[in-house]
């Protein structure tokens, strides 16, 4: 679990990023998960300072959720986890769930030329 108070990183001033994974029971744990996590981000993370990103991903078989958050420094990131509503959330989670974090730097990424649509995958514009 990530601890706010020890994580360091070489480069505080550069983008961070916190993997957050969570471990769930079946399908419908793992969209409740889900819900809690949107529902956080809309309402707290994405109003705090030096907030640039969230990402969840599910897995297929409904065992896991996976939060990637972007953030301008790993300072920033430990301010908004500090928060009362943020440690009661942390908590909360933690009581139901496994879960692993930690901070990281992204250090490459590629971006192909499909873009994905609400309808489906299209490639250079066309369906």
């Amino acid at each position: 679990m990530f601890d706010t108070t020890s994580e360091t990183k070489p480069n505080d001033s550069a983008d961070t990023i916190f993997i957050n994974t969570f471990h769930t029971v079946d399908r419908e744990d793992q969209e409740k998960v889900v819900q809690s996590l949107v529902q956080v981000t809309e309402d707290v993370m994405r109003h705090q300072p030096g907030f640039i990103s969230a990402t969840l991903q599910r897995s297929f078989d409904g065992k896991t959720v996976t939060n990637l958050a972007r953030w301008r420094s790993a300072e920033d990131l430990k301010r908004a986890l500090a928060r009362p509503d943020m440690l009661a959330h942390r908590d909360e989670m933690g009581s139901q769930y496994k879960r692993e974090g930690y901070l990281g730097q992204v250090v490459y990424t590629y971006t192909g030329q499909a873009e994905l649509s609400e309808s489906g995958l299209k490639s250079d514009g066309k369906h």
